[in-house]
């Protein structure tokens, strides 16, 4: 097969100029990438030939559905699967196996170029004789290449002004939807028996690759669902904070679906374009550069009782982390923020999960960079996990979810002047309850404040529950009998979540979450996160309250239909 379209390989001629940039960094190899007599035959270079052969069907995802049992590929878009160029990247091994950047090929390629569903592409590229190792990507732009020209070949996002921007660097976004394109992929090339290391000597040597190569994602992606209230799909399942035991769970409020949002939080800013294992005496599991939290974190003393940050400005440069505000900003405003940096939860549909034949399988979500923190801290002060929750939310990637709630039944000043309490049979009514005594502008649309102690009279009985709520003017009476009533103010009825997600796998190949001693989120996975009811009304601020959500999907594949249901109890770490 002859493919015409292609960007001149690079030659070891031009490596010099290639590698000036991170001289300083390579000085400690620069005598072996040079030193022929050492590592070549005779120093001189020559034309090799390699062909690839990768498969369409192949470049979705690192596991093939056993559909025999159940499982079935989740639902693409077009542009998820695109292959529009490959690059093939030659490294030269040194003897103490070192991997140094050789020689490149990008190939851009179309339809046209697949025979029985595969792409047959020859690469010619110049370098020395040896062995060699060999990267394939897909979609690769000079600055991905780039990356293996480096030492440590840690790819680097730089410092975009929002998280959108940091995964955009490993593909093209749609603004309009969201949608994902030109995604990146890469994959190791290994030959039929298996090895990695491919020798090639003699003059214009030719590879031919005929296992396919089977491409991954360099990105992840997260889709919220909830549970709907019954048959009213507008409103999720919400149930009131009160109800400490759940034993007799009571619905007392409303949220809308169109009020219930998420984002991620910490994104990597460096990653490895391809993946990366450590061994241990356990097994091997794949690392990024950001691995270990011991290099992140610091117990801050027995006094506070508190893990915190050892060098923000460090940790800013190798994570991207939404501050309070900045989470409140994107959670609650009605416009200007991008589709592929916050998005609405969708309704939970188990048909578009457990039916492998349905042609409307999930496809939206978020995406994000692979984030594979070790837990290599013990926590010994810590047995309950309280302090390795606040902890581990500085270095691995999570939900945050805003959810505006309205609650049914409010205390507020009836015409006497006196408090009492409005039972409210719809959301317009509860609002229009809530809002009635606000000076214009004074407050959001839709505030409340909710009592977060009992408040008791002199006989010692309760006048008002932990967890009532009070118009504006109801708090204004509160406070003018009991002063010191404890209270909090959620703006504009919006309320706050937090949830990991959970990264590490069985021996099922199922995400779990007791016990973990791996954290993370792995590329070219696909995380569908379910919430069967929502405790309302959450944290008045973001990075508070826990929700604890469970996934079982692995490789962008559900494994026979386990997709499981989630209650949310609420965990307050104060």
């Amino acid at each position: 097969m002859k493919v015409k379209r292609s960007i001149s390989p690079i030659s070891p001629a031009v490596l010099p100029l290639i590698l000036c940039a991170c001289a300083l960094s390579l000085c400690g190899c620069a005598k072996d990438l040079y030193d022929i007599d050492k590592e070549t035959a005779d120093g001189k270079t020559y034309d090799f030939s390699v062909r690839i052969t990768v498969s369409d069907e192949l470049t979705r995802g690192p596991l093939d559905p056993d559909e025999d049992n159940g499982e079935y590929t989740l639902g693409f878009t077009e542009d998820e699967s695109a292959i529009n160029t490959l690059t093939l990247i030659m490294m030269r091994v040194l003897s103490d196996k070192t991997e140094v950047f050789e020689s490149s090929q990008t190939i851009v390629i179309s339809e046209t170029d697949k025979t029985d569903g595969a792409y047959k592409i020859d690469f010619n590229l110049t370098g020395y004789s040896g062995i060699k190792r060999f990267y394939l990507g897909a979609n690769m732009e000079q600055e991905h290449i780039g990356a293996f020209t480096t030492p440590d070949r840690i790819f680097d996002t730089g410092t975009g002004t929002d998280g959108h921007n940091i995964v955009e660097k490993l593909m093209t976004v749609s603004p309009e939807d969201g949608s994902g394109s030109n995604i990146v992929m890469t994959a190791d090339i290994t030959q039929n028996g298996g090895s990695r290391d491919i020798e090639l000597t003699g003059d214009n040597p030719t590879v031919t690759i005929d296992n396919p190569v089977k491409l991954t994602r360099t990105v992840a992606k997260v889709l919220l669902t909830c549970t709907p209230d019954g048959s009213n799909k507008n409103y999720v399942n919400a149930v009131d904070s009160k109800d400490k035991d759940q034993s007799e769970k009571t619905e007392t409020g409303w949220i809308r679906f169109d009020n219930v949002r998420y984002i991620l939080n910490v994104l990597n800013r460096k990653t490895y374009l391809d993946y990366r294992v450590k061994s241990d005496g356990d097994g091997e599991w794949l690392t990024d550069p950001n691995y270990n939290m011991s290099d992140w974190i610091v117990y801050r003393g027995d006094e506070t009782g508190r893990y915190g940050l050892k060098d923000l400005d460090a940790y800013r440069r190798d994570f991207w982390y939404y501050d309070t505000q900045e989470m409140v900003d994107m959670l609650t405003a009605e416009n200007g923020i991008q589709p592929c940096t916050r998005r609405t939860a969708t309704v939970y549909d188990e048909n578009k999960i457990g039916d492998k034949n349905s042609s409307t399988h999930y496809t939206e979500g978020l995406y994000c960079t692979e984030n594979m923190i070790y837990k290599d801290m013990t926590f010994s002060n810590d047995p309950n996990g309280e302090l390795f929750e606040s902890a581990n939310r500085f270095v691995t990637t999570h939900i945050i979810v805003g959810a505006k709630y309205t609650p049914k039944n409010i205390w507020t000043v009836n015409g006497n002047g006196e408090l009492t309490e409005k039972t409210a049979s719809t959301e317009d009514e509860a609002t229009g309850i809530l809002d009635e005594s606000f000076t214009s502008g004074e407050y959001l649309s839709g505030t409340f404040w909710q009592c977060t102690d009992a408040i008791k009279g002199d006989d010692g009985t309760i006048l008002y529950a932990e967890g009532d709520y009070f118009t504006y003017s109801g708090l204004a009476r509160l406070l003018q009998k009991h002063p010191d009533a404890h209270l909090n103010r959620y703006d504009g009825g919006w309320g706050y979540y937090y949830s990991n997600i959970d990264g590490s796998d069985d021996d099922n190949g199922h995400l779990t979450y007791d016990g973990l001693e791996r954290w993370g989120v792995k590329r070219n996975h696909y995380y569908i996160l379910n919430v069967t009811e929502v405790v309302a009304p959450g944290s008045p601020f973001p990075g508070n309250e826990l929700m604890r959500i469970h996934s079982e999907l692995v490789g962008w594949i559900d494994q026979g239909g386990s997709e499981i249901d989630i209650d949310i109890p609420q965990e307050s770490e104060q």
